[in-house]
């Protein structure tokens, strides 16, 4: 945790992601450690008395992250729903950016700061109990507590633990203000330039059709291409691009301009928010429509830039040539 502060503390997206990643490591952490006690007591008379709890729904909750906090939310109730909605999408940005590289440097830090604000809050709770400083532990661990003003007995307290996250915590909270700007912000910046890509696609590569039937396109194509595989013989190609034209003029897109400018003031709407889970959550259930549509122009827009740059230089090429 305090490594965690330091990086915060540096105000860098860079460091904020490794700030994400410990938040998270360790509130796994400590849910693990809390539902292992659990079973493990559910176990212990299992010759007398049935386990409570399958081995399917235990395995279940050892190894996946939101059903540990959906278990812990509703046995021992010591994360309330909002928090643990914070949890599972601070959760879930961390895995992006770890396992797809989606970065998200526009909200990243407020978005660590909330994690890292919720796990000093959840601490002490998730605790299991007071633990003895060991012999071998006493010299450092007494250091450590006295650091934060924490006389002997020496052990961790839930009190102690208390004192300890909130001097941890300190001034690196994010308002539930600020997150919900910076998180409606970000969606309507990107939904911004979702349109602003369409109508150069539409300028460039799709003449004579406006931002709406590029991004119909788009979509429908990315939908055949997933259904069909493209013809190897002439005769099939010709085919497949006269069955291609007869389904896109009857083809009803999932995502239009229209519903995007809709996505645009429910982003809005985040600001009213009063609650820094529901903002997650709300953010992380448009941010799932968001994104694909994102991706795809996108990669539309890069292809197109990737075709004008060959372009150029072929034809640089073709004047050195004839000089």
């Amino acid at each position: 945790m305090e490594e965690a502060a330091c990086q915060l503390d540096k105000e860098k997206s860079t460091a904020a992601r490794i700030a994400l990643f410990l938040t998270d490591n360790l509130t796994e952490l400590l849910m693990y450690e809390q539902v292992s006690y659990i079973f493990a007591c559910d176990s212990l008379f299992g010759k007398w008395i049935p386990p409570k709890y399958s081995p399917n729904k235990r395995k279940k909750v050892i190894y996946n992250f939101n059903e540990k906090v959906n278990f812990i939310m509703s046995e021992t109730r010591d994360i309330q729903l909002h928090e643990g909605n914070v949890l599972k999408v601070g959760h879930q940005i961390r895995n992006e950016t770890y396992h797809t590289s989606l970065l998200r440097e526009a909200i990243i830090l407020s978005v660590a700061r909330v994690y890292f604000q919720t796990l000093c809050e959840l601490l002490p709770q998730l605790w299991l109990d007071s633990i003895t400083i060991s012999s071998e532990d006493k010299e450092e661990s007494i250091t450590f507590l006295r650091k934060y003003g924490i006389e002997g007995p020496y052990f961790f307290s839930k009190e102690a633990l208390k004192n300890i996250c909130s001097q941890v915590l300190g001034g690196r909270q994010c308002t539930t203000s600020n997150l919900s700007k910076v998180l409606a912000t970000d969606l309507a910046n990107r939904i911004e330039m979702i349109t602003e890509e369409l109508e150069y696609l539409s300028s460039n590569a799709f003449r004579l059709t406006g931002p709406d039937e590029v991004l119909k396109v788009l979509q429908f194509s990315q939908k055949l291409a997933t259904e069909h595989d493209f013809p190897s013989t002439e005769d099939g190609a010709r085919d497949y691009f006269r069955t291609y034209e007869q389904l896109l003029h009857n083809y009803s897109p999932p995502v239009t301009i229209d519903r995007m400018n809709r996505w645009k003031q429910q982003a809005f709407s985040l600001k009213t928010e009063q609650i820094a889970g529901a903002v997650l959550q709300k953010y992380s259930d448009l941010d799932r429509k968001v994104l694909p549509v994102q991706t795809l122009v996108d990669e539309a827009v890069a292809e197109l830039d990737k075709q004008i740059e060959l372009e150029v230089d072929r034809q640089i090429e073709s004047k050195h040539t004839h000089n």
